[in-house]
């Protein structure tokens, strides 16, 4: 995993996040003799924001995970997976004192 931000105003921050698995072997097949997991490369998008001189710490984020909808499956156990969701949004804010 990897991410770069790149900071153009005091408190704002924005940038791409890559996720990349190479091809493995299934979970549990410990003799390899069952088809491997393919790979796969994954790009976020993230926009965050920390306002400067309100008391405490104040964090508006925004993300879109997984942008072009990469269809993959992170868990595969003999055969048996759990296929990963496809692009989503998430918006989040935080305050700390």
């Amino acid at each position: 995993d990897a991410e770069l931000g790149v900071r153009p105003l005091a408190g704002l921050e924005f940038g791409p996040g890559i996720t990349y698995r190479s091809r493995a072997y299934q979970g549990g097949d410990t003799a390899n003799t069952l088809d491997r997991v393919d790979q796969y490369l994954l790009t976020d998008l993230f926009l965050r924001y920390r306002p400067a001189g309100l008391p405490g710490d104040l964090s508006l984020s925004a993300a879109v995970k997984n942008v072009f909808d990469i269809s993959y499956a992170p868990f595969i156990f003999f055969g048996g997976y759990y296929p990963a969701a496809g692009r989503s949004f998430q918006i989040a804010a935080s305050y700390r004192y």
